[in-house]
């Protein structure tokens, strides 16, 4: 199970199964103690009984080497994964953010349909916004949210009746 639904046509090149083999940080604790308990231990013998060599120093420091290798190579081999997973994300929150775009813009339609005289209202609107965000030096961020917001601010006309939003007269008089 990943991000997607297991169709060959929605995986993408970066997709990334989230159940694939990470090594826990639990089990790489238990391998680096277990160097460290070799070490401990050849030390130990090497100092209770001196002259006498157990386990050859070669044996333990290639014993050694090969778990911390290993350890090494997983390390790679998460972070790698890691990445992908972190792009797949990226990629997918782009996504998200242009059906954003997309559904304002239908939103936006909606409104103008309903309303000729308005057509491109919300765009000048969303334009002198920003563009006052940009002369008091707001983040990119803000900038974008007040764009949006500005598009957005004629919302409520689509749920007024047309008599009412379409009326040539005033509409405080009965």
């Amino acid at each position: 199970m990943g991000f997607a639904p297991e169709t060959q046509a929605n995986k993408s090149a970066n997709y990334v199964d989230i159940d694939s083999p990470f090594l826990s940080s639990t089990f790489k604790v238990w391998i680096v103690g277990l160097i460290f308990f070799m070490v401990f231990m050849h030390l130990f013998a090497l100092i209770t009984f001196p002259g006498k060599s157990i386990i050859s120093d070669k044996f333990i420091l290639g014993l050694a080497l090969l778990l911390i290798g290993y350890l090494w190579t997983q390390e790679l081999r998460d972070r790698y994964r890691l990445q992908q997973m972190n792009q797949t994300l990226l990629e997918a929150q782009h996504k998200l953010e242009e059906a954003e775009i997309d559904t304002i813009t239908s939103l936006i339609l909606m409104e103008e349909a309903k309303d000729p005289y308005v057509h491109g209202h919300s765009g000048r609107v969303a334009k002198f916004s920003v563009a006052m965000a940009e002369a008091l030096n707001y983040s990119h961020d803000t900038k974008e949210t007040i764009r949006r917001a500005a598009l957005l601010h004629d919302m409520g006309k689509l749920i007024i009746s047309d008599e009412v939003l379409l009326k040539p007269d005033h509409t405080d008089k009965p």
